[in-house]
């Protein structure tokens, strides 16, 4: 399990490394990234399935830091990924776009950490009863 969410975590990263390279005028429009904040809330829930998916493949290998390895690889991929932007047309570098990143990496770090890895709640059920 923990080889499948390292190359889902691989591929996350790539897509976000390869959509943060696009130019600004090539992003899709949409009436609800002009609410205030909802651009963070993005960056939060994208990096937030990224920490996720760190966090899943170290709590699979037995790592016993499998949040703060989480929260580093949502913070290394937003910093490399803030660094490519201040090199693209119509795109600019964002210190507060980099906190929105690592915080929600850190988040789904959290999450993906302290759900069971390999089991559904369903399978811990069904084996403890009628046993």
């Amino acid at each position: 399990m923990r080889k499948a969410y390292a190359i889902l975590a691989l591929a996350w990263a790539g897509l976000l490394l390869f959509l943060g390279s696009r130019p600004g005028d090539a992003l899709p429009e949409s009436p609800l990234l002009d609410l205030p904040g909802a651009d963070k809330i993005l960056h939060a829930a994208v990096y937030g399935t990224l920490g996720a998916l760190v966090a899943r493949s170290a709590a699979a290998s037995g790592r016993r830091r499998a949040v703060f390895l989480g929260a580093l690889a949502g913070l290394v991929c937003g910093m490399l990924d803030e660094w490519v932007q201040g090199h693209v047309p119509g795109r600019t570098r964002s210190w507060a776009d980099l906190l929105a990143d690592t915080a929600g990496a850190a988040f789904g770090a959290l999450v993906g950490r302290f759900r069971p890895p390999g089991r559904s709640a369903t399978m811990h059920g069904s084996q403890g009863e009628g046993s």
